[in-house]
């Protein structure tokens, strides 16, 4: 598979094709971030990373670079069985985070969502579920879901941190004529 290039020849890094196309839209677009977080209560050595990210998302849509931001805590896995899935609330949050699994884009797809089959020795149930990052965004441009985070291009992993790292460097500039310009 060929990297993408600029007209000058220059190779795009698939994260760079991305942003291009998606991620720094949000002059006239609707741009929404949906964190979806393990749990409230990480791992030992993992909660600064998780108030820093929501921190950084509060930054974001304070300024003005998204238009709004949410998050939704889940567990450690996501159950996929039938039982589950009758449940309304369990399978809008199982559609959004199947999606969030599934999702690719040209040469840059998700990453760090796992589906595992659970076996209960004492009962025989067998069952399937998503088991899901510690912390991901999805990237929501006018509704429709642009790109996850974390995500790779198959020679990198990129991060949440990736994302609000690139987003929280744009720098508005309100030229004289009151356009607003988006520099990096």
């Amino acid at each position: 598979m060929s990297q993408p290039t600029r007209d000058n020849g220059e190779r795009v890094s698939p994260l760079t094709d991305w942003w291009e196309r998606c991620g720094g839209e949000t002059g006239g677009n609707s741009h929404r971030v949906r964190a979806f977080v393990r749990s409230f209560a990480p791992a030992p050595g993992r909660h600064d990373r998780k108030r820093q990210l929501i921190e950084g998302l509060q930054s974001a849509a304070d300024s003005g670079l998204i238009e709004q931001y949410d998050v939704t805590v889940i567990g450690d896995r996501l159950c996929c069985c039938e039982h589950c899935r009758s449940l309304t609330e369990a399978e809008v949050l199982l559609e959004a985070v199947t999606a969030l699994r599934e999702w690719e884009q040209q040469e840059i797809s998700s990453s760090g969502f796992s589906m595992r089959s659970v076996e209960s020795s004492v009962t025989g149930d067998h069952h399937r579920v998503i088991v899901p990052p510690a912390i991901s965004f999805g990237i929501y441009v006018d509704g429709a879901l642009a790109g996850v985070f974390p995500c790779t291009d198959g020679d990198e992993t990129y991060r949440p941190e990736a994302y609000l790292d690139r987003l929280l460097d744009i720098r508005l500039d309100t030229s004289a004529d009151g356009t607003v310009t988006q520099i990096s």
